[in-house]
């Protein structure tokens, strides 16, 4: 069965669009920078957003429902850290993701909760 709607990168934001239609039916503007990543996971998509000037000591990588509505933000590795490769789907239902300083994480795709780390640089 085909879903009623898509996600969609459109200028910087993220669009809930018709699939029958094509006309938006909501828009999430980005919380620090531009979203460069949205990957639905079920009825959520994560989400993240260009690393470069993004906002030191918060995640650019977070979850939303179909609403648009905040469901969890990525654990950071470290503090001031940033998640700056592609958050890819596991083999095992988890999600990985590279961070700036090194790090590679595995994310639990429920709550954003960082299941193991490895440092990679």
């Amino acid at each position: 069965m085909q879903s009623e709607y898509r996600f969609e990168l459109q200028d910087g934001g993220l669009c809930k669009v018709g699939t029958a239609t094509g006309q938006t039916i909501a828009r999430h503007e980005p919380i620090g920078t531009s979203i460069v990543q949205a990957l639905p996971i079920g009825s959520r998509v994560v989400v993240r957003e260009d690393y470069y000037e993004f906002p030191r000591g918060q995640s650019n990588v977070y979850c939303l429902t179909e609403d648009f509505d905040l469901a969890w933000t990525a654990e950071l590795p470290w503090q001031n850290d940033i998640y700056a490769n592609p958050v890819i789907p596991t083999q095992d239902g988890f999600l990985s993701c590279a961070s700036w300083d090194g790090m590679s994480c595995t994310l639990h795709p429920e709550t954003g909760r960082i299941i193991k780390k490895v440092f990679t640089k």
